[in-house]
């Protein structure tokens, strides 16, 4: 029933402040139409990211990291002090954990280390920085197509369900993938800037951008990079371009080049291992993803609605003709590029294409504005409006589905406040067994945890380090750990 309320009110409160954007809007009020489109954007995020537990895929791994950074920012650990023999290529059970670059886990613990160790901590970063990039498309928006375009690309953005989705954690690769797109669209609006008014440390900045984002998820983000050149082509001369271009990739190795050195010098095979299993994503299906070539072409339209592939086409075929802008080439650069490389690399996530998720928008605000200013008559303008309709309501229908804002489900289940419970009762160093949720308990407590119980051998291993035992006394315990005194049995709430 809370739960039910709860999304009421959310529900409520956001349709109120896009109610208010459009007043504002039609009162030439466009700033304040903006603040309205970001609080609702804010709204559906918060109520998204306020679950007090860690979500499967990828949360609970990145969450755990973060934790331990907290302690040592250069030394990332999934099992921290881990208690037995591990496999240094399995990212799920490792020790030294490097499967993702560190930026978005550097920024999860630094705001853990303001606010606590918590699930709400740990996303606010992720809540904070999408929302704020709702700012960004509409900045865009106003330098290529005008104010009342870029109202309406911000509100597709604010409303996407995948973005919504990544920024709460709930969707594989979350708060990374959330980083990098804000990371990559940033980077984006200052090459149009750039290209707008030419200011001499403005390569500078967006080579550190770029070189964050490339921190935050690797190489993709060097998208910036011919986007930028496409812009000052024939606008600056060609010793000009090349230049900005030169600080623009020296800045990128500025920095990244010192946390590749220092990982391969650190962890050797852990960094050689990761290098070559990026790659790999590339030639085979990794993890059971996705394969096939139409992916996207099936997957585009239920991200940004049904009706994606109208705009999309409306815009490419102008751009194939010549008819479009010079900013206009760039954004069609900005897409094109992500769908033509993630179709051709064989493992397929829907997170891959939402760096270009800027572009879309503004595409689709473009087209929509576009068909809103033609007049027809008859049944021609029957399907007109039909269409304006549907353009704008069918982005909300993904964004309602992943929110469920009327659920009945718990937001704090028993198994997370039993963990929660759990630390403090044992020694620091102690090894908890036979925890269903074995991620989440050592993001909850100062164990370390696995999901099986041990067998003679491991306790022997376990014990021979001087730490002690615990299991979940919830688990149907052998003979032999119930009569071992030694062995603690505790509540984990599974």
């Amino acid at each position: 029933m809370l739960n039910q309320i709860l999304g009421t009110l959310v529900v409520t409160g956001a349709g109120l402040c896009l109610l208010a954007a459009y007043r504002a809007q039609r009162i030439d009020r466009p700033r304040r139409a903006l603040l309205f489109i970001v609080a609702a954007g804010f709204l559906f995020r918060t109520y998204m990211g306020t679950d007090l537990s860690l979500h499967s895929w990828d949360e609970r791994y990145h969450a755990v990291v973060a934790k331990h950074l907290m302690q040592h920012p250069l030394v990332p650990t999934l099992y921290d002090t881990p208690a037995l023999p591990y496999d240094y290529r399995n990212w799920l059970a490792n020790h030294i954990w490097l499967h993702k670059p560190p930026m978005a886990l550097w920024a999860a613990a630094g705001s853990m280390a303001v606010f606590g160790v918590n699930e709400i901590a740990l996303r606010l970063p992720s809540l904070v920085l999408s929302t704020l990039a709702v700012v960004l498309t509409y900045q865009i928006g106003v330098w290529l197509f005008g104010t009342p375009v870029a109202l309406v690309a911000a509100l597709f953005h604010s409303v996407n369900g995948v973005l919504i989705e990544l920024a709460a954690g709930t969707k594989a690769s979350d708060h990374v993938d959330t980083l990098f797109i804000v990371l990559i669209e940033l980077g984006m609006a200052l090459a149009f800037a750039w290209s707008r008014r030419p200011r001499r440390g403005a390569p500078l900045l967006i080579g550190l951008v770029v070189g964050l984002a490339v921190l935050t998820k690797w190489w993709a983000a060097i998208l910036v990079v011919p986007v930028l050149v496409l812009l000052g082509y024939r606008r600056r001369s060609l010793l000009s371009l090349a230049a900005a271009t030169a600080v623009v990739l020296l800045a990128v190795a500025g920095v990244v080049g010192p946390w590749l050195t220092y990982i391969h010098a650190a962890f050797p095979r852990e960094a050689a291992w990761e290098a070559s299993y990026t790659l790999r994503h590339v030639i085979e299906p990794i993890e059971g993803q996705p394969s096939s070539p139409w992916y996207y072409v099936v997957q585009m339209p239920r991200f940004w609605g049904e009706l994606l592939y109208l705009p999309l086409g409306w815009f490419l075929i102008r751009v194939i003709r010549g008819r479009a802008s010079r900013e206009e080439q760039a954004l069609a650069l900005w897409f094109l590029v992500p769908f033509v490389v993630f179709t051709i690399a064989v493992s397929k996530m829907p997170g891959y294409m939402m760096i270009a998720a800027a572009p879309v928008f503004l595409i689709q605000a473009s087209f929509w504005h576009r068909l809103s200013q033609w007049r027809s008559h008859g049944w021609t303008e029957g399907v007109r409006r039909l269409l304006l309709v549907l353009l704008l309501v069918l982005p909300f229908r993904y964004c309602f589905e992943v929110m469920h804002p009327f659920r009945t489900g718990e937001r704090n289940p028993s198994w997370a406040r039993a963990l929660r419970a759990l630390d403090g009762q044992l020694p620091d160093r102690a090894v908890l067994f036979g925890v269903d949720h074995e991620i989440e308990a050592m993001f909850s407590t100062r164990y370390t945890a696995y999901p099986f119980l041990p067998s003679a051998a491991e306790l022997a291993i376990v014990r021979n380090k001087g730490r002690d035992v615990a299991v979940c006394a919830e688990r149907a315990l052998p003979p032999q750990l119930v009569a071992d005194p030694r062995v603690a049995k505790v509540a984990c709430g599974q």
